[in-house]
């Protein structure tokens, strides 16, 4: 018994090894590898994605963005969404307008000092390479104050309009403005536009004489033709006013001739009016005082004829009572006579 038991002991204790030795394959082959393999993947796609993220490249909507490659531009725009490549460099700048002034001063062909003053408003050429040589050659624009960009195409423009000065005479200066600044875009235009500069607008602000006494005397013709000028001119509309005048009183005078007739026929015609009515008013006092008398002659004659049917009743009415008295009496005597009688039977 003792030997079963221990064969049998054995028996289970060799199973059971056994048995847990494969579930440990098992689970070594198909949890633990593939876990093992999700995680390294998961880790890997993670990695990728913060490197992808790197690549990302997004410019804001007033910001120039500039992909370069090999020292050459690949792409550029405001406000760029895009992907660059493992190599490529970045460039950021604003993309904004600006403005600066400039001043030149030179003598022109007739030897006199003549002071210009203008503005130049200036952005990023957006054509072609553009962006990319305006990062090249205005070395500061990253900043948001190309001081040295500004400061290049204010010397250019000084140099031009000092060109235009010099080969100009003073009343050209003052008159034609349009001369300098179609010079100015004409020659800085396309030598500014190889700096990846645009032009977008130049305007003359200002023209000034030097020399106060010469810019006096230029005047002096000008300001006696101008007081000559508002001298006739005023005689002129002064003698149109008292012609207007003239024209308005004499329309005033007809008017008031014109109201004085209307009004005299409008008094004729109230008189008439009047006289009319007044006529009409005695015709009709004469017809009432008529109708009034023809009245009270009506009522005399009806008063007296009702006073004679009065006076007609009232003797009736005697009458009557003097009949109706006389018969009472008659009465009363035939009665005191048959009383008288039969007194005297009785006795």
């Amino acid at each position: 018994n003792i030997n079963l038991r221990t064969k049998i002991l054995s028996q289970m204790t060799e199973a059971t090894d056994g048995s847990t030795s494969s579930f440990v394959e098992v689970l070594i082959y198909n949890v633990a590898f593939p876990v093992a393999a999700i995680l390294a993947l998961q880790v890997a796609i993670s990695h990728i994605v913060a490197y992808a993220k790197t690549l990302w490249v997004e410019g804001k909507s007033h910001e120039w963005i500039l992909l370069m490659r090999n020292g050459e531009m690949v792409r550029a725009g405001v406000g760029l969404r895009c992907f660059r490549g493992p190599f490529d460099q970045v460039a950021r700048f604003p993309a904004k307008i600006y403005k600066v002034n400039f001043d030149a001063e030179q003598v022109t062909s007739e030897m006199q000092g003549v002071r210009v003053s203008g503005m130049l408003v200036w952005t990023v050429n957006r054509q072609g390479t553009g962006p990319f040589n305006a990062y090249k050659n205005l070395g500061d624009i990253s900043s948001g104050d190309p001081r040295a960009a500004n400061e290049s195409l204010i010397a250019e423009a000084a140099a031009v309009v000092r060109g235009c000065i010099a080969n100009s005479t003073i009343d050209v200066m003052i008159r034609d403005r349009n001369l300098l600044r179609d010079a100015i875009r004409k020659e800085m235009f396309e030598v500014v536009k190889g700096w990846g500069v645009w032009l977008e607008t130049i305007e003359i602000t200002d023209v000034k004489i030097c020399s106060q006494s010469l810019f006096k005397d230029l005047q002096t013709k000008y300001r006696e033709d101008m007081r000559q000028e508002a001298t006739l001119h005023k005689a002129e509309i002064q003698n149109e006013i008292d012609e207007e005048k003239n024209k308005n009183d004499i329309v005033v005078a007809e008017k008031q001739r014109d109201q004085k007739e209307q009004e005299k026929i409008y008094l004729q015609k109230i008189e008439l009016e009047k006289s009319e009515a007044r006529e009409q008013w005695m015709r009709d006092k004469a017809e009432i005082l008529k109708t009034k008398e023809e009245l009270s002659v009506q009522h005399k004659i009806k008063m007296q004829g009702l006073k004679q049917d009065l006076d007609r009743k009232v003797e009736e009415i005697d009458l009557q009572f003097t009949l109706e008295t006389d018969q009472s009496a008659i009465k009363n005597k035939i009665t005191a006579q048959k009383l008288v009688v039969e007194q005297n039977k009785t006795q």
